[in-house]
Parts: C-alpha cells; structure tokens; sequence
C-alpha cells in the first residue's frame, strides 16, 4: 500500500513544487495556457503508452483443465 500512495504522492509534491514557476515564467500566469499545458501534457502521454509492449502469455501444459471423462 505504500509504494502505490508514493506512485501518487511523489509526482504530486514535484508538481506543487515546480508548477508555480512553470506557471509564472513559461505560461505567462495565464490560466488557459496551464490548461493547454496539461493537454499537451496528457496528450504526449498517450503517445508514449503506444511504446509500452504487453508480455507474452506463457502457459503450461500442467495449467490445462480437463473434462472427467468417467467417474470411479
């Protein structure tokens, strides 16, 4: 449970962090720019998602389940 709550709160602190010069000195103080900021953000996040490659799915011949074919 705590390696999931710092996955969030880690990012979070950087964020409340830095944001605040990102906002003033890239942004201009200007609120639609932070909102397209974080469009362009999440948009360059999908985008990365598409380099993540799922593994392959091995499977035992042990892990096959058969049908009783007559009763003892």
């Amino acid at each position: 449970m705590g390696i999931i709550n710092m996955m969030i709160v880690v990012p979070m602190l950087i964020q409340s962090v830095t944001f605040g010069w990102v906002y003033t000195h890239l942004l201009g103080d200007n609120p639609n720019n932070a909102i397209v900021f974080a469009g362009v953000l999440l948009a360059l996040a999908a985008l990365i998602m598409l380099w993540i490659k799922e593994p392959p799915i091995v499977r035992d011949v042990d892990d096959v389940t058969h049908m009783p074919t007559a009763a003892h």
